[in-house]
């Protein structure tokens, strides 16, 4: 079921990116990385074709991200894409946050948790 998800999402962003315009706005890939749900993997593949194509990440880009892989017991790559934040430009907001602590939750890393709002 897992890859006929992935299918119809990969349908979902091409239809996008061919409808919408050559360079849809960064809300249809949020969306996209949204309802990846427990798929860390393609929620990953998205931020990469965000980059790729020229769309700018923002802060909903990388909080939804975040909290696709604390969905999926991925807390080190959410920490990864949490301090990647900060390289691209991008404030830091409750709702990153939220979503990083959301992972260091799920994974019992209560040390990283603390790091985080000190």
């Amino acid at each position: 079921e897992r890859g006929h998800y992935s299918r119809k999402l990969q349908e979902y962003l091409n239809l996008m990116e061919r409808e919408v315009s050559d360079r849809p706005e960064a809300v249809v890939y949020n969306t996209a990385i949204v309802a990846c749900g427990r798929d860390h993997e393609m929620a990953l593949k998205i931020l990469e074709r965000m980059t790729q194509r020229g769309v700018r990440l923002n802060d909903r880009s990388f909080g939804a991200a975040i909290r696709v892989c604390a969905k999926t017991g991925q807390w080190r790559q959410a920490m990864a894409l949490f301090a990647k934040v900060e390289s691209v430009n991008i404030r830091y907001n409750d709702a990153i946050y939220m979503a990083a602590l959301a992972a260091c939750k799920e994974a019992a890393e209560w040390e990283w948790a603390i790091r985080l709002v000190e």
